[in-house]
């Protein structure tokens, strides 16, 4: 009986904030940033424009067409990606990701 006990505790996962392995919208990411692809004719000043909203507080230009963006009001990637892609000017809108060399 006390084996069984044991193993049943084993087998439940500790709740710590690094536990958000099996979630890809938590597991590693940059709290309130973004990476924002354009259609190609949406320049830095356009993605300002439809993200005023949500006040960006850093833009950086990463590639010809995707911009990372900083929010000082984050809203969540779902309502994000829904008032930017909204414009058909935007291609996708992508949380951020963190990515280490193991």
């Amino acid at each position: 009986m006390l084996i069984c006990l044991a193993g049943c505790v084993e087998a439940r996962p500790e709740r710590t904030p690094n536990n958000n392995r099996n979630n890809p919208l938590q597991q590693d990411r940059v709290p309130g940033e973004y990476i924002v692809t354009t259609m190609g004719d949406c320049a830095e000043a356009c993605v300002r424009t439809l993200a005023t909203e949500f006040s960006i507080s850093e833009i950086e230009k990463i590639s010809v067409d995707s911009y990372r963006i900083k929010l000082g009001k984050d809203p969540g990637l779902e309502i994000l990606s829904q008032k930017l892609m909204a414009s058909k000017r935007i291609k996708a809108v992508q949380p951020n990701f963190r990515y280490r060399m193991n």
